[in-house]
């Protein structure tokens, strides 16, 4: 069957330059990909470590399409180690601690990721990716009031020792100069309990391997910002490919918009990927919230 652009040699060129141009682009980012899973220097491991972070400048922010969250979330309880995730969130700056995990060796190491924006004094976790409706919770709020301002954000990571396998084993927000007294679950705002006598921390469902954290007056808007391949997505792909080290990625993504305070989106891989994960809030001596800590629950037998 002739095309439309056959009779004209001008269009048929163009086209053809097109296809060339996108068949190209295919092949740079399988270069890419294959590339970035080779293993990496020690140097350049670090340096992709560093490099999650990027801004985005908005007009206006757009009006969510969907409601202030009226959607209860259904809970699902996991089993979980906090005596392990306690000794990990004990690593500082710039130490590798060594575990004895279930008989094998791991080193534990502390990756800043940036600040946090809390603007509301509550925070949404999850899927930005899951659009919210009647039959999933989206991005559910951690029942939990936090101080307004600028939180630190670190990522714990976890190596094995056998085959240099590396993970995201838990995210920590800290709120500066607040010492955390007492780790204790979370759950979240508007949850029905699924299974109310099962044992075990109230948890999110992730189902694309990722996670995001941003304030919770931000999360319809981030929600949307993904289901339409917004300006925030763009930016937050570009930082998680420019972090990527094979077994897992970060970004960082400062949002700006005019007649907005600027906010934060915050992405990480999640210990093996898809799954359910608790959240702790950690109390200091006036039993107030000053950290919270997603657990991802990395040292259970693999998928």
């Amino acid at each position: 069957m002739a095309t439309d652009d056959e009779g004209d040699p001008a269009e048929f060129e163009k086209n053809l330059q097109e296809r060339i141009a996108k068949l190209e682009a295919m092949l740079d980012r399988k270069r890419t990909t294959r590339a970035q899973s080779a293993p990496l220097a020690p140097e350049e491991r670090l340096a992709r470590q560093q490099a999650g972070h990027a801004t985005v400048e908005l007009g206006e922010l757009p009006v969510p399409k969907y409601p202030a969250c009226a959607f209860a979330p259904e809970t699902h309880r996991v089993p979980t180690d906090l005596a392990l995730l306690q000794s990990c969130l004990l690593v500082v700056h710039g130490e590798m601690r060594e575990l004895i995990i279930d008989g094998e060796p791991w080193t534990v190491r502390r990756v800043p990721a940036g600040p946090i924006h809390v603007l509301s004094g509550r925070v949404a976790v999850g899927d930005p990716g899951w659009t919210p409706s009647e039959h999933s919770r989206g991005m559910p709020v951690i029942a939990a009031p936090l101080a307004l301002g600028l939180w630190s954000a670190d990522l714990i990571v976890g190596r094995r020792a056998s085959n240099d396998d590396e993970r995201v084993a838990a995210l920590q927000l800290q709120l500066a100069s607040r010492t955390v007294r007492e780790w204790r679950p979370l759950g979240f705002e508007g949850e029905v309990e699924n299974s109310p006598t099962s044992k075990g921390a109230p948890s999110f469902g992730v189902d694309g391997g990722m996670t995001a954290v941003v304030d919770a007056d931000l999360r319809e808007v981030l929600h949307q910002d993904f289901e339409t391949g917004g300006p925030i997505e763009q930016a937050v792909a570009e930082r998680e490919q420019a972090t990527r080290v094979h077994t897992w990625r970060w970004a960082n993504v400062q949002v700006r918009a005019s007649g907005s305070p600027s906010f934060n989106v915050l992405m990480t891989s999640c210990g093996w990927g898809d799954g359910s994960y608790p959240v702790y809030g950690g109390v200091d001596a006036d039993d107030a919230v000053v950290a919270l800590a997603l657990e991802f629950r990395l040292w259970r037998p693999a998928p």
